[in-house]
């Protein structure tokens, strides 16, 4: 069962367990939660391929086994000192300012008086300088040999990366070429497109302009029709003025023709009386005469 306890470094809290033969450890959530990261980012930080992460390589956190806590009722998985600082230098060679305080306290052994005076545990020099030694160089007594044939291997895997990243780097710049020529050749028609443009806006602003003129001469054109228009309207309202006083002139003339008509047939009919009147009287003087001419011989032969 591991005992839990939180320290303080400046205003960073890093809480920690002491296991029952003596080892510090912490958890996952306490080394992300103390230069605040998501819990998770320490899963990500053992399965990345980064340099930090190679002394952590055979260390998998879903392997461990979870451990009580005494007096809370909760579980834990521990995590070894070792890990918690390949991670803090991960994110302390990126920038991140607390991982840079909680290195530089681990390295003069100020987390570690931290943490005995907590658990109230008791040291001589030496031993604390051992167990600062065991803390920070867990791998000190591994295998020279073995730590430079995987060191090897990650170089030659590194290689085999960059490697890959400088093809992908080489084809990235001919596709980039490609793209700037291409980029070239659209540029080349659009300026020519543009010098095609500019022409076209010289021969309409030319055409405008004409169309310009046309309008103006058909403007004054439709002015002197308007004027002609105004002219034949006066004559034609001249001339509708003149028809209606020869009409009235005609109704005149019709009535006077009228009367005279009356007048003739009047005196056709009086002549025709007088006719009639000087017929019967030339008659009548005929008649007398012959009536006299028949007297006188009568007469005569009496004589």
């Amino acid at each position: 069962m591991a005992v839990r306890k939180t320290v303080y470094i400046g205003n960073i809290a890093l809480t920690a367990y002491l296991l029952p033969k003596g080892e510090y450890v912490l958890s996952s959530n306490s080394i992300t939660g103390a230069i605040s990261k998501h819990r998770k980012n320490l899963g990500e930080f053992l399965e990345s391929k980064s340099l930090e992460a190679l002394p952590c390589k055979d260390w998998k956190l879903r392997e461990i086994d979870s451990i009580p806590v005494a007096g809370r009722g909760t579980n834990i998985k521990p995590v070894p000192m070792h890990i918690a600082i390949a991670y803090w230098n991960y994110w302390n060679r990126r920038g991140n300012c607390h991982a840079s305080a909680l290195i530089e306290a681990l390295s003069n052994g100020y987390i570690l008086v931290l943490l005995d005076n907590a658990f109230e545990v008791q040291r001589s020099a030496s031993e604390r300088e051992q167990a600062l030694t065991d803390m920070l160089y867990p791998h000190a007594t591994a295998d020279v040999q073995q730590v430079k044939a995987e060191m090897e291997n990650y170089l030659r895997e590194l290689e085999k990366q960059l490697t890959s990243v400088i093809w992908q780097k080489v084809s990235q710049n001919e596709q980039l070429t490609k793209i700037n020529q291409n980029l070239d050749n659209h540029a080349k028609i659009l300026t020519t497109e543009n010098k095609n443009l500019a022409q076209q806006n010289a021969n309409l602003a030319e055409e405008k302009e004409q169309l310009q003129e046309q309008v103006f001469v058909l403007t004054e054109q439709n002015k002197e029709k308007e004027r002609g228009l105004e002219l034949w309207y006066d004559k034609t309202r001249w001339a509708i003025n003149m028809k209606q006083l020869a009409d009235r002139k005609i109704e005149v003339l019709e009535k006077q023709v009228y009367e005279l008509t009356n007048k003739l047939q009047a005196t056709h009919r009086q002549l025709e009386i007088c006719q009639e009147t000087i017929i019967r009287n030339a008659q009548a003087m005929s008649e007398q005469i012959l009536a006299e001419k028949q007297h006188k011989r009568s007469r005569k032969k009496l004589v």
